[in-house]
């Protein structure tokens, strides 16, 4: 297979950054992909669209999709100056726009973040029309169709030129590399175009960024506020905004006195900034929904005059909406004063932080102008109580937020305005809030990649939940939302998360187009419901009163004229669910359903229908897997119980405040001190927010606790050879809410983790952030009793989480994206990782190697480039209702869940494995090799939603150990999927007349 690049990444990054300060450097070749083999596979991931290969050896899109289709790569480009070139050409058949971008991350359908993506639009145009296309296509760079154009984009010591067959045709100055999330090449299309000969070269920066992004004293000093002393109820803010403001740029803390405070404006959240109360009685609150008639609109340049009809009290500083919503979060301009409108097509408000200029009696002056379909009706006084946009880690937690208490404008936010209203955002955190009473839902991330989504509680919404249109990898669990009009609710392209544990009404909208590959375990719902259209995913260990499975009926199979979403749900695993009554129509097929009991332990009853409106039918629906009078699985997670707002946590007496012992000139910041009074007999070490350098370990004894607020808390590894944290035969340590970010420069020597535990026991790591340090995020070595939740690891240069010889391990609700492996148990017993994400990992998403009744369950596995799951010589394994998708990426003898030599007594039930990209790398959904012995593999979905011809007979599940059973699984692929190469050919070869 093609390697893509003279060297590993990893390696020649190395080399690059530690050349860094030796002057000039040429450019070095980091990535090379002539698109020579049949699956795209290797260090891309489709955000949406049908990319693939061409037999001519092209990456191409087809058109298959009325907005942007976006393709990543997945090799970083942090820190560095890059060179990428490539040939695009656009054929006549799909004259549209194709774009290609640096510094992009994961920004656009199904992704987050902030726009900084450098780079140029090319629009496919006639000869013709040549001359005149720059008028015609303003801010595109017009090209001839069907002949290849020599693209060059440059970026190098902050500024950037996009050259076309030799011409720069665009160019500026941008921030380089804001975070580790932009930080990538990106393809944009639509409706189409072709890609071959790409090259990606890498050189130092001739100023190199600071390793770190290191905060000045002073800096630090400003970093974590108290608003209560800026409060100031005469500001329709409150004082809370010159809080947030008061923040230095690299982000801190912010920390809102208990009280209720009426607020006529929203409050804005920038990144890495933590914005949190002091639990259920910190009390947000707006005015009354309140309409406003106008009488006449002006607008002339920046300045734009409304004049309202009749009394009003609208104040300087008020926020408003046009009509009864605040615009798309994803239409908002970002900090750099770009729009993200184009993830939707456009539209919208173009500035949604509308705020009142000026009052001069009934006439106003506001910050920007209506859009034209809302000129001359009415102002609404409604607005998000919290907004982010294009931001990333940025934090709510601990509050309270309470909609009007009257609503006589009928305002209706829906997905729109909520309380917290994020739009294009990047690893954001929701956690523990109260909303109560908001005439919308309750809180939503539109446009958003790897969200939290944790413990919150909702009464009184349109929806609790929405995690929002086109989220990717997001998290939702262990939240409350039973008193509204829906408890969960999937908008559109909802791919590859986690909904764990939550107790709701219900959950709507799932799945619809391109709610894919998703999770959803261990949930209790009071509500039923339904799976409309959509494909892949793990519904596993829920409690429900009913499901109903149905979608369009295809008339005619021989003649695709749609999308894949047209089709009736398939290749979904729903096993073991408290569910007493299932109901599918004719046309219902190749999904498993088994184990699926009532509460008195009877197996679920299944009705069979043609339609809604016909009776039931005899026998049950053709090409599913029916297997419910399987035996139960005992001691599955249970979904919460609590009805009540989820208090903060206890922290330990005595409570030290790392303010009072940093000292910047000490190698460990001056904390060490504070950790070693607390020694004798336990406590707290609260750390501030701010970005805290620490050349040598911190060393926590037991019963201690390491506290930061959030991700508004950095520490930083000045030392890759050593950890940032230690904790060395301890008992009862706790290491929670703050973020450790570590360099990409490597030594000599094996590069440190950035948290250590040795022989530690009883000891929990929660809400963690580990970011782009060379070796492991975790590493734990002996010891027992050892708790993992809601962690992140991010693009780590060793295992986002590595654990040997440890008893009792949990790791519950946490991430490891883009490291070496995502989490890796070798040795120990009774581990147990529930509820988990591990996404485009060099090596497998899920390692297990010698370990003793390890249970993996409701994790997702997505991209990684070898196995998605992989569990090698170890005994009594149980492997159920995980989601795998789109494994194997590179290329070789991987699937989405792999048992090796010397693996007995697995069992592998009700998990679903599939691929969705026209040129499949997970070929296999379940692989066991010889080697094995004694495994059980049931109740599972392996099949890949299209195949390249010839690969419609490739068998999805390969079984070659002894005396294992494998049956009940659904391993076919449903051919012709409407995106298949089948379907593709079928529709040129019959076009519409």
């Amino acid at each position: 297979m093609n390697r893509s690049a003279p060297l590993t990444t990893t390696a020649l990054l190395t080399l690059l950054l530690l050349g860094a300060s030796a002057g000039a450097q040429p450019w070095a070749l980091l990535f090379e992909d002539p698109f020579d083999r049949p699956t795209l596979g290797t260090r891309w991931l489709i955000l949406r669209g049908d990319w693939h290969i061409t037999r001519e050896g092209r990456l191409q899109i087809q058109r298959s999709w009325t907005s942007h289709s976006f393709l990543m790569s997945t090799i970083s480009l942090r820190g560095l100056n890059v060179r990428a070139e490539m040939d695009i050409a656009i054929p006549a058949e799909q004259a549209g726009t194709f774009g290609v971008f640096l510094q992009a991350g994961a920004y656009g359908w199904g992704g987050g973040g902030v726009d900084d993506r450098v780079g140029i639009e090319l629009v496919g145009v006639s000869e013709a029309e040549l001359k005149q296309a720059d008028a015609k296509y303003p801010g595109k760079f017009p090209v001839s169709l069907d002949r290849p154009h020599r693209v060059v984009i440059t970026l190098a010591d902050g500024r950037w030129s996009a050259e076309v067959d030799g011409r720069v045709a665009a160019g500026g100055e941008t921030p380089q590399g804001r975070s580790l999330v932009n930080n990538s090449l990106q393809f944009t299309a639509c409706p189409g175009g072709q890609v071959d000969n790409l090259k990606v070269f890498a050189a130092p920066m001739a100023r190199p960024l600071p390793e770190l992004n290191v905060a000045a004293p002073e800096e630090n000093r400003r970093a974590t506020v108290f608003a209560e002393k800026y409060l100031d109820p005469a500001k329709p803010d409150g004082g809370f905004q010159d809080a947030l403001d008061a923040l230095p740029p690299g982000g801190g803390v912010v920390v809102l006195p208990k009280g209720e405070f009426l607020l006529r404006r929203f409050l804005e959240v920038r990144s890495h900034t933590t914005l949190t109360g002091q639990g259920p009685e910190t009390v947000l609150k707006v005015p009354d929904a309140v309409a406003f008639d106008v009488a006449a609109w002006t607008s002339e340049g920046d300045t734009h005059i409304v004049t309202l009809k009749g009394p009003h009290d609208f104040r300087k500083g008020d926020s408003f909406s046009y009509d009864n919503s605040w615009g798309h979060p994803i239409n908002a301009k970002g900090p750099g004063g770009k729009s993200s409108g184009h993830m939707l097509g456009g539209g919208g408000v173009p500035e949604n932080r509308l705020r009142v200029l000026d009052v001069q009696g009934d006439t106003l002056r506001v910050n920007s102008p209506p859009p034209e379909k809302n000129r001359g009706k009415r102002l609404v006084r409604f607005f998000p109580i919290i907004c982010s946009y294009e931001s990333e880690f940025a934090e709510v937690k601990d509050l309270t937020l309470v909609g009007p208490a009257n609503n006589p404008a009928r305002a209706g936010g829906g997905f729109q305005t909520n309380p917290v209203t994020f739009g294009a955002t990047s690893n954001p955190r929701f956690t523990r809030l109260v909303v109560r009473g908001w005439p919308g839902d309750g809180l939503s991330a539109q446009g958003c990649d790897d969200g939290r989504f944790l413990d919150s509680t909702f009464s009184g919404t349109a929806r609790g939940l929405h995690p929002g249109t086109t989220t990717l990898r997001t998290m939702v669990a262990r939240n409350y939302s039973v008193e509204n009009g829906g408890g969960l609710y999937f908008c559109w392209y909802n791919s590859n998360g986690i909904y764990f544990r939550n107790f709701a009404k219900d959950f709507t909208g799932y799945p619809d187009a391109g709610d894919v590959f998703n999770t959803l375990a261990c949930n209790r719902f009071t509500g039923p419901m339904s799976f409309t259209v959509g494909y892949n995913g793990s519904f596993f260990g829920n409690d429900l009163p009913a499901l109903q499975v149905y979608g369009p009926a295809r008339t005619d199979p021989n003649t695709p004229n749609g999308r894949t979403y047209d089709v009736p749900p398939r290749y979904f695993a729903v096993g073991f669910n408290r569910l007493p009554q299932i109901t599918l129509y004719r046309h219902v097929r190749g999904n498993a359903f088994a184990a699926n009991r009532g509460p008195e332990g009877r197996p679920a009853t299944v009705i069979f229908r043609e339609t809604p409106k016909d009776p039931p039918l005899e026998g049950l629906p053709p090409a599913n897997v029916f297997a419910n009078d399987a035996p139960p699985l005992a001691g599955l997670p249970e979904a919460i119980t609590r009805t009540t707002p989820e208090p903060p946590p206890v922290l330990p007496e005595p409570m030290l405040d790392g303010r009072e012992f940093h000292n910047p000139a000490a190698p460990d910041g001056g904390f060490q001190r504070a950790l070693d009074r607390l020694a004798a007999r336990g406590g707290t070490l609260r750390l501030p927010g701010g970005r805290y350098v620490l050349k040598t370990p911190l060393r926590v004894p037991g019963g201690v606790t390491l506290a930061g607020y959030g991700t508004g808390t950095i520490l930083l590894a000045g030392s890759p050879g050593q950890p940032v944290i230690e904790v060395v035969g301890a008992e009862r340590v706790v290491l929670r809410d703050f973020a450790i970010e570590g360099g990409w420069r490597t030594t000599a020597g094996e590069p440190a983790p950035a948290i250590r535990l040795k022989d530690a026991r009883t000891c929990a790591l929660i809400a963690l952030d580990l970011r782009g340090g060379a070796g492991a995020g975790v590493a734990a070595a002996g010891g027992a009793a050892i708790e993992v939740r809601d962690c992140r690891a991010l693009r780590l240069g060793g295992a986002g989480f590595e654990f040997r010889d440890v008893e009792n391990l949990r790791v519950e609700t946490s991430s490891a994206i883009g490291c070496q492996t995502g989490f890796a148990v070798v040795g120990g017993g009774d581990a147990q990782l529930a509820g988990n994400i591990a996404a485009l990992n060099e090596g497998p998403g899920y390692a297990l190697q010698e370990t003793r009744g390890a249970r993996l369950l409701a994790n997702n596995a997505h991209n990684n480039l070898c196995d998605g799951i992989q569990v090698i010589g170890a005994v009594g394994t149980l492997v159920a209702g995980n989601t795998c998708a789109g494994n194997n990426q590179e290329g070789g003898p991987y699937a989405g869940i792999r048992l090796g030599g010397g693996t007995r007594g697995a069992r592998v039930l009700a998990n679903s494995c599939g691929d969705e990209q026209l040129y499949a790398t997970q070929l296999l959904g379940i692989r066991e090799d010889e080697g094995t012995d004694r495994n059980e593999i049931r109740f599972n979905t392996t099949a890949t939603v299209a195949t390249r011809r010839g690969q419609e007979k490739t068998p999805s599940l390969l079984v070659s150990g002894k005396g294992t059973i494998a049956s009940d699984n659904w391993t076919e692929t449903l051919l012709p999927s409407q995106d298949s190469i089948e379907a593709i050919e079928w529709k040129k070869a019959n076009p519409k007349k």
